[in-house]
């Protein structure tokens, strides 16, 4: 026969839950009688409702199950039947854990419990953490912070991360306390390392990704850059051979061949090519710029000893001299039109000059070509190189 005792709902006197329905009574006067009551055991994140018996052996008693056959008292029973028990004397189960005579011992190295089962009954006598916690060694924990169980490594890692054996060639990830196990290999251009304490598979230095695929990351030059597959125009670094400092980034053209470095492009009047000497050598000629030292406004490299014709054009340029002798001028020459006897003093091209949007007004504009007097400004310049072979 089944007993239904009505429940009877108590507030305590201290702020901090009882952990047991021992711990009620000394929170609690002598007179309340069996009921359920909040307790909060050790180990516990939240509190929870249990009914406790305070009618049988000076009372404070949990009760974690009710029975209808003698049988079933043999080890379960407590109470007034502790002196008729006929099987192995009752153990009490730790504040933070219930008893079960046919339960699944669930663990964070086996969260189903399936080692601690068997065939008959599913399951061993014992104690057993409650539903939502999992045992980590003596303690029943969350289930969401017990992580999962590396038996290669002998450790635990946290739910939601991942775990990677010495030597790279696999990677563990853990889900919802699930282990997952993957084949994982480096690529031949990254290595295996721990860096800032997380070992994995990293790209060698010039290439990039995510260590299992490693794709180039910087090239020689532009025809390097389209022997490894890649055939798009854009940007790209490029380390030359023999550059003495750090790589730098370098527009492609993959068009005509391929492999195109380009070194000079003007579409328009967004960029200033008025800048110093550094920022021309750092990467910033026609017929008859050809063999001439580069000149900036900072760097006089002509060979005209009466003016500096960059500072002059307003532009960094491979300046032509002959006739640097002649229209020696205070004045920039890019303010005033060019005449028969200045046209030609520096340069027949100009192509980083100041940008006249191929109006032809001032022949101080940005591109012009061989015959300054036609007032043929050109809209828009590209120079670019690639190997012979």
């Amino acid at each position: 026969m089944i007993f239904i005792t009505v429940a009877h709902y108590f507030f305590y006197q201290r702020s901090e839950y009882p952990k047991d329905c021992q711990d009620v009574q000394s929170q609690c006067s002598t007179s309340n009688s069996s009921g359920v009551y909040i307790i909060k055991p050790d180990g516990f994140e939240e509190p929870f409702e249990v009914f406790c018996n305070n009618n049988v052996g000076g009372g404070g008693w949990t009760r974690f199950r009710i029975t209808d056959e003698w049988g079933q008292y043999q080890v379960t029973h407590i109470g007034e039947l502790e002196s008729n028990a006929t099987g192995t004397p009752f153990t009490p189960c730790p504040t933070n854990m219930i008893y079960g005579t046919c339960s699944c011992k669930a663990t964070c190295e086996d969260p189903n419990g399936q080692s601690g089962c068997n065939r008959d009954c599913l399951g061993t006598e014992g104690c057993t953490c409650p539903a939502g916690f999992l045992m980590q060694g003596s303690d029943c924990i969350r289930a969401s912070g017990c992580g999962c169980f590396v038996a290669e490594a002998n450790l635990v890692i946290p739910d939601g991360e991942t775990y990677v054996n010495d030597d790279c060639t696999q990677n563990c990830s853990c889900n919802n306390n699930q282990l997952t196990c993957e084949n994982y290999r480096c690529s031949t251009d990254a290595v295996c390392d721990v860096r800032d304490g997380v070992r994995k598979c990293y790209c060698n230095e010039g290439y990039k990704g995510n260590g299992e695929t490693c794709p180039r990351d910087v090239f020689t030059d532009c025809q390097d850059v389209y022997d490894a597959g890649q055939r798009q125009d854009g940007v790209y670094t490029i380390m030359p051979t023999g550059w003495p400092s750090s790589p730098f980034n370098v527009h492609c053209k993959m068009e005509n061949g391929g492999g195109w470095t380009v070194f000079q492009r003007r579409t328009d009047d967004s960029t200033s090519f008025y800048r110093n000497w550094v920022e021309y050598k750092e990467g910033y000629y026609l017929y008859y710029s050809r063999g001439k030292q580069f000149s900036t406004h900072d760097g006089d490299n002509d060979a005209c000893g009466n003016f500096n014709c960059a500072q002059l054009h307003r532009s960094g340029w491979w300046h032509y001299d002959n006739y640097c002798s002649s229209c020696w001028s205070n004045s920039y020459c890019y303010n005033i039109q060019y005449s028969s006897s200045c046209k030609s003093r520096c340069t027949y091209d100009n192509l980083n000059g100041v940008y006249n949007g191929g109006n032809g007004e001032m022949i101080y504009s940005r591109y012009y070509y061989y015959y300054y007097y036609y007032y043929c400004n050109l809209q828009f310049v590209e120079m670019k190189i690639r190997p012979t072979s």
